[in-house]
């Protein structure tokens, strides 16, 4: 508490590119390192991983790959629902494509979140469903 009252914080760059330098060992990094103050330690290891293949590129690539599993457990979770399509649709439009156009790790990493609350939530509804139609001597 005492640092944080009287220490002021400094920041060296924005969090996008100390996750591309700090993974893939250029700019601020001497080398690449998998302990990422910002992101998951395997989201570090797959920087590393990909960038002898991808280059400085690596943290743009992941970051498409994972708003694309976020449109992908999307459509899972929201298309078994009677307007399932048309909130698919709302959400790609909405939320999906102004990220893809200006991918940000932080908006990334919020709708997969998002996309797996709301897989979490409709696996939980189907399972619920199904236990309803059971006889209680098959669910016991």
């Amino acid at each position: 508490m005492i640092c944080a009252v009287r220490l002021e914080p400094v920041w060296a760059t924005n969090d996008d590119v100390a996750l591309a330098m700090l993974g893939s060992g250029f700019g601020i990094a001497v080398a690449p390192t998998s302990r990422l103050v910002f992101a998951h330690p395997f989201y570090g290891l797959a920087l590393n991983a990909l960038t002898p293949l991808l280059g400085t590129a690596a943290h743009g690539w992941l970051t498409l790959v994972g708003l694309m599993l976020a449109a992908g457990v999307l459509g899972l979770a929201l298309a078994p629902l009677r307007f399932g399509m048309v909130a698919l649709a709302a959400c790609w439009l909405a939320l999906l494509l102004p990220a893809t156009l200006s991918p940000q790790f932080t908006i990334t990493s919020g709708l997969l979140f998002a996309a797996g609350s709301a897989w979490f939530l409709a696996e939980g509804r189907g399972r619920l469903a199904h236990l309803r139609h059971l006889s209680p001597a098959e669910v016991g």
